[in-house]
């Protein structure tokens, strides 16, 4: 894919194996994104998510947690309304100690432009409240392309806020931390009053934010893109990531050291 090896596991995700059942001592988190977090374009074991994983388990040195998984859950051309289906539809089975959303700039363009096929060509919409926000628009099938998108402009930031406080709260429904991580696209940074918006949607909800705006300072745009035409991070793009993620998580132990103790002693407590 895009000239470089693409491996999915058995449960659909690009990549490596892992059991459904989380094992005893592992601080697990489940990772939601696009084209971008799925690795496009770079070869298998070069994602940001891999070489993170990697660092975590190298620099690993608790008594509570003997390894660390990031389950990436992310499909090339997701917005955020397949994001909360995917989370709907069996995130939870795989019993996530966090699940991170990476957002791009954008967010609210790029929600509505990857909800629009599935509403124009009358798929079956599975989350209620997308279906709520559909029927008072008054957006179907049968809605032009330019006027079902100027309507869910109307609402657009909306279905974000929505969308995140789904995330937020199936993710401490089932015992995980839910946390935002701002990814910036090659080409195109995030513009402050979007950040701050999401940011302080975020902190609304009680969502922990890993801030990666700086993730490629000090490269050029044509160092780190996979082609002229094509701007999905190389694997040198990963590797910046990967630093930017890693010292940001880093610096905020307790959002995934914390969480494994609280659940183990929950879990003991727990026990006859």
């Amino acid at each position: 894919f895009k000239h470089a090896k693409l491996t999915t596991n058995a449960w659909g995700m690009r990549d490596r194996a892992y059991t459904k059942e989380k094992p005893d001592s592992t601080f697990r988190m489940a990772l939601l994104g696009a084209s971008y977090v799925m690795g496009a374009g770079v070869a298998d074991g070069e994602t940001f998510e891999a070489l993170v994983e990697d660092r975590l388990n190298q620099a690993t040195g608790s008594d509570s947690i003997a390894a660390y998984e990031i389950l990436n859950f992310s499909v090339g051309g997701y917005g955020l309304a397949q994001q909360v289906a995917v989370l709907d539809g069996g995130v939870f089975d795989f019993a996530p100690d966090a699940v991170l959303y990476v957002v791009q700039p954008e967010e609210v363009r790029r929600t509505i432009e990857r909800l629009l096929p599935a509403v124009l060509e009358g798929k079956e919409i599975g989350v209620e409240y997308i279906r709520e926000i559909l029927a008072e628009l008054g957006v179907t099938a049968e809605t032009s392309r330019p006027e079902a998108r100027r309507l869910l402009f109307t609402r657009g930031e909306e279905l974000v806020e929505r969308g995140y406080a789904r995330i937020a709260a199936q993710s401490r429904a089932n015992g995980a931390v839910p946390v935002l991580v701002c990814l910036p696209n090659t080409r195109r940074p995030f513009e402050d009053d979007e950040f701050a918006f999401l940011k302080g949607l975020a902190e609304r909800l009680d969502m922990r934010v890993v801030d990666l705006r700086d993730a490629y300072a000090g490269r050029e745009v044509s160092e780190l893109v996979v082609a002229p035409w094509d701007a999905h991070p190389n694997n040198t793009g990963h590797t910046m990531i990967a630093n930017a993620f890693f010292s940001a998580i880093a610096r905020q132990p307790d959002l995934y050291a914390t969480t494994i103790v609280q659940s183990s002693a929950q879990a003991s407590a727990d026990q006859p």
